[in-house]
């Protein structure tokens, strides 16, 4: 006789019927299949000579057909020609027969145990969502891949996946298309030995929801310095979730429950090592996630942009930032504003290049701006930087853009607004090669006029400064600087070189060192009240 074994956990037999191995309830021949009779959930079937063995998933041995040496198992002599329970069977995962007698293999004594740990009963599923099957091995026969499939009311429904990795967990997403149900179980089976496996040991739901959701951003780049972070989500009125982290270095801080529309912020810790990902799951009520914010942090040394000079998407020069005494007894200080205009974070790297320097190696102070806000440094270089008594030029990389702003002024009871200074992008930093102007300047006993200049390049570059008077009149001969990488430089009260007094003076900038780029200014100051005007070079 033959036996086969349909996808949908049903038995079909046909052949010699004598001893009622077909199992169809008679002892009649068939030339065509017939369903063996009170059999579903069936995963493995065996033919002896003239009876008949069922494994069904639960683990339980059914058989049927000749009995004359017992070969039934079911504690009788008697044929039978419908499936009758093995005694005394639980647990097998495999079946065999032989000539006259039958064989089976229980969890126990196999070299790989498979338990399923999730879903294991009582479990309610979302279509839609994403869950983690889980399951646990144990055994030095366990091969290194299951095959993960979905059984409903007994018989086979679908395959999840027809190869993954043996390591406990898979992430599946339940198909809308499944149909609604409170009869599911999940079967697990080693794909290099299919009598390893473990089904469910209860079932599970599978039903529709109403609700819908999402998380904002979806992902986000962090240093390895780590910061603080934001998030927005978006949830049907009334629907309920909640946010996890996956990693010990991801701390939720606010927003990790609540309902409808809302919002939270977390905190990602320095990394010391190489590398990683995390991610924050947004879940509905049933656990399932529903959306996903991948972190990717860099490792120790981080990325381009925390590199000074790296090949950031975003690049800003602010000329002079200060904390210092000035002449006339000043108090410089030096506050910036940077606005964030679009909606997600963005990750900046500050780097201080102070004044009279080789600043290539500079570190860099991490901040992230949060999108759509305006956030305000005051004292920039000892609240940023920690430093005191210094001045030079600020270099600002990001990985989203940003405005920046800064202000200059002499921080006095005397003192008044100061001076404006714009970020200037990489785009539109001077270079070598090119003429520039400064004008608008003056040397007498109410104003002096101050000249900066800030090295951009990796490398050293020379600088030949010109002045002139209000006809075109040459001042006399140029005044040369040489500024190492990086290096920021002030020629306080300039035009002294040149002469004791001038009302209307210019100055022209240019760098003949290949490749060379910088950024230049003049600031006219009064010397009565301190208070400065900033000229950008032209």
């Amino acid at each position: 006789h033959s036996l086969a074994l349909k996808q949908d956990g049903t038995v079909w037999a046909w052949g010699w019927n004598w001893a009622g191995q077909l199992g169809n309830g008679t002892n009649n021949s068939s030339n065509v299949p017939v369903q063996v009779l009170n059999l579903t959930g069936i995963v493995e079937i065996a033919g002896g000579c003239h009876h008949s063995l069922a494994l069904k998933q639960d683990g339980t041995v059914w058989t049927w057909g000749y009995n004359e040496y017992g070969q039934l198992g079911n504690g009788t002599w008697n044929d039978s020609n419908i499936p009758v329970q093995v005694l005394n069977l639980t647990g097998v995962v495999e079946i065999t027969d032989g000539y006259f007698h039958s064989l089976a293999i229980s969890s126990q004594s196999s070299g790989c145990t498979i338990s399923v740990s999730y879903p294991n009963g009582g479990e309610t599923f979302y279509k839609g969502s994403t869950y983690y099957i889980t399951w646990s091995k144990s055994g030095s026969s366990c091969g290194s891949n299951v095959k993960i499939e979905l059984y409903k009311g007994g018989s086979f429904n679908a395959t999840i996946s027809s190869s993954t990795s043996n390591d406990g967990s898979y992430s599946w997403t339940v198909s809308t298309s499944l149909t609604s149900g409170s009869d599911y179980k999940i079967k697990i089976t080693d794909t290099s030995n299919s009598s390893y496996y473990d089904f469910s040991d209860g079932n599970f739901t599978i039903r529709s929801t109403s609700c819908s959701y999402s998380i904002s951003p979806s992902s986000q780049s962090v240093p390895s310095g780590g910061g603080s972070y934001s998030f927005t989500v978006s949830a049907t009125s009334g629907c309920s979730w909640t946010t996890t982290s996956d990693s010990s270095w991801i701390t939720i801080t606010s927003g990790s429950y609540g309902t409808g529309n809302g919002s939270g912020t977390y905190i990602v810790a320095s990394n010391s090592g190489s590398s990683r990902t995390g991610h924050i799951y947004l879940k509905d009520s049933s656990g399932g996630i529903v959306g996903t914010l991948s972190i990717s942090q860099s490792g120790a040394g981080g990325g381009v942009c925390a590199t000074l000079g790296g090949n950031c998407p975003y690049n800003y020069g602010i000329s002079a930032i200060a904390r210092a005494e000035g002449a006339y007894g000043t108090h410089w200080v030096s506050d910036v504003v940077l606005i964030n205009p679009s909606n997600s974070n963005s990750d900046c790297y500050f780097y201080f290049l102070e004044a009279g320097k080789d600043n290539s190696n500079a570190p860099y102070v991490f901040k992230s701006i949060y999108g759509k806000n305006s956030e305000k440094i005051k004292d920039v270089v000892l609240n940023l930087f920690g430093k005191n008594q210094n001045f030079g030029g600020l270099w600002i990389q990001c990985e989203g853009e940003i405005k920046a702003f800064s202000r200059t002024y002499n921080n006095l009871t005397t003192g008044t607004y100061g001076q404006f200074i714009t970020a200037i992008d990489k785009d539109n930093v001077l270079s070598s090669g090119n003429l520039y102007y400064l004008g608008f300047l003056e040397k007498s006993d109410d104003f002096r006029s101050n000249f900066g200049i800030l090295n951009l390049s990796p490398f050293s570059i020379t600088i030949e400064v010109n002045a002139f008077d209000g006809e075109g009149n040459s001042l006399g001969d140029a005044f040369p600087i040489t500024l190492k990488p990086y290096e920021y430089r002030q020629e306080n009260d300039i035009l002294h070189y040149w002469t004791d007094s001038i009302e209307n003076a210019y100055l022209t900038v240019k760098s003949g060192t290949s490749g060379g780029r910088f950024l230049s200014y003049a600031s006219v100051v009064d010397n009565r009240t301190g208070d400065p005007i900033f000229i950008s070079a032209k």
